[in-house]
């Protein structure tokens, strides 16, 4: 029966991490303090659907030992997510003349994120 049950769960995890994908398609920008911002990675669109989900799930989590999962399962993907970001920027040539304070576009960026 337990065998029976893990290719159940196996299933119902790829059936959820499918869903995720196909909801991120969706989500192609965020606001973060006033300003909008674009997202190109896949990975982190599943990545803010996925933090999104897990807040819900903390807060309808009956005691601290299921919260602490859920939180520490946050983390990890946020760290996760993190990772994925800095790839991005390391063969990014805009964020490259940010951080040596080059001209874009006419102007020299004061604040690097």
């Amino acid at each position: 029966i337990r065998l029976a049950m893990g290719h159940t769960d196996s299933v119902l995890d790829d059936l959820i991490q499918k869903t995720r994908e196909r909801q991120a398609g969706s989500l192609h920008e965020v606001t973060w303090r006033g300003r909008v911002i674009p997202i190109k990675s896949d990975k982190i669109r599943v990545f803010l659907l996925a933090e999104r989900e897990s807040q819900e799930e903390a807060a309808a989590a009956n005691d601290a030992d299921t919260k602490m999962a859920v939180y520490d399962r946050i983390i990890k993907d946020c760290v996760d997510a993190l990772q994925v970001v800095k790839e991005e920027l390391k063969n990014d040539p805009t964020f490259r003349q940010i951080q040596r304070g080059q001209e874009i576009d006419g102007r020299v960026p004061v604040q690097i994120f």
